[in-house]
């Protein structure tokens, strides 16, 4: 997204010689010490920051916010807690509107947003709020909060950080979470090898359940029932039930194996008529248009997408592999089909 790209050229920019980290966690933890020590140190301008754990400071105020569940905070409060911080720190001679002029200004990790200031950018929120979990050893304030979508990002960034997540994979595993237990397992610098296999089992579990209901349908000839349990299923692997539509880099980075394997059932049901391969296929002979011009209207008229100039609506579709026109399923996300058979994996 177009914050990390911003991130990585920051870092290649100020750290030519450094290796980009591997995990993302360690991403916002270099750039956050660009912003909050490094940029400060090296501007040719007096602030109150040097000497001051400023990061430190951030951590805090980001945890309280995530437990305030805002993402906003009143400047009355703000100062509270900043008097608070600064005490802890033994700073008291700074003069807390300073320090938060000095953050808005120097760090920029604040914004001012007149009697309110926010975090830059939420996620900068989420990721220091995990180190403070990290620093305090509040783990346990995460267990509460595994199955609420406004805490995920932060327990991926948490379990990037700590040396081995293990206690926190298996409260995930308990509650049969596998999106996001599959996901820590991708941010995890370090897991329990029998935790590591629990949450690939569960996985494959899942996968052969997922499509089970899909397999059923189209052995059935239910070809309008499967096109909508593809749309289901594959708004479920991209992690996009809740929007309930798909994007086209939904589909540029949908995963290989499911993608073949919605396919196959696909082909195999309706012996080669129906099936995303041979949608490309057809598409490959009007040209592989990767624009909506005379090419890809000439392959909507082919599968039965389009007729006599207009598109054809989805109630009319037939059905049927004996009346429709080849490939014209399944068709549930039409729309950004061009990031599908842009792929060389179809």
């Amino acid at each position: 997204n177009p914050l990390l790209l911003t991130m990585i050229v920051t870092f290649h920019r100020l750290k030519p010689w450094g290796n980009l980290p591997a995990l993302r966690s360690g991403l916002y933890k270099e750039i956050c010490q660009l912003q909050v020590v490094d940029r400060p140190e090296a501007r040719d301008v007096e602030t109150v920051l040097p000497g001051v754990n400023t990061l430190g400071i951030l951590q805090k105020l980001a945890l309280e916010m995530m437990q305030r569940e805002t993402p906003r905070i009143k400047l009355e409060y703000l100062q509270e807690l900043v008097t608070g911080y600064l005490q802890l720190e033994q700073a008291t001679k700074i003069k807390v509107m300073d320090f938060v002029n000095d953050v808005v200004n120097v760090t920029e990790m604040l914004v001012d947003q007149g009697e309110e200031y926010d975090f830059a950018h939420l996620t900068f929120q989420e990721y220091l709020s995990a180190v403070e979990i990290d620093r305090s050893k509040q783990e346990a304030l995460l267990y509460d909060k595994l199955t609420d979508d406004r805490w995920k990002m932060v327990i991926l960034y948490y379990v990037g950080l700590v040396r081995n997540p293990s206690g926190l994979l298996q409260r995930l595993l308990d509650q049969g979470n596998t999106a996001l237990v599959t996901e820590c397992l991708k941010e995890a610098k370090q897991v329990e090898p029998a935790i590591k296999e629990a949450i690939e089992a569960l996985n494959q579990r899942v996968k052969n359940d997922r499509y089970t209901q899909l397999e059923t349908l189209l052995k059935a000839g239910k070809w309008k029932e499967a096109d909508g349990e593809t749309s289901k299923v594959m708004l479920e692997v991209a992690g996009q039930t809740d929007q309930g539509f798909l994007m086209s880099d939904d589909l540029t980075n949908f995963p290989c194996e499911d993608l073949l394997t919605i396919d196959w059932l696909w082909v195999e049901a309706s012996n080669g008529h129906f099936g995303f391969s041979v949608q490309k296929k057809i598409w490959e002979e009007c040209g592989s248009p990767m624009f909506y011009n005379d090419d890809f209207w000439k392959f909507m008229e082919k599968v039965g997408w389009r007729s006599g100039g207009d598109f054809v609506r989805y109630s009319d579709f037939k059905f049927s592999r004996d009346l429709s026109l080849k490939g014209e399923l399944p068709m549930s996300e039409r729309s950004e089909l061009l990031s599908l058979f842009s792929r060389n994996d179809l």
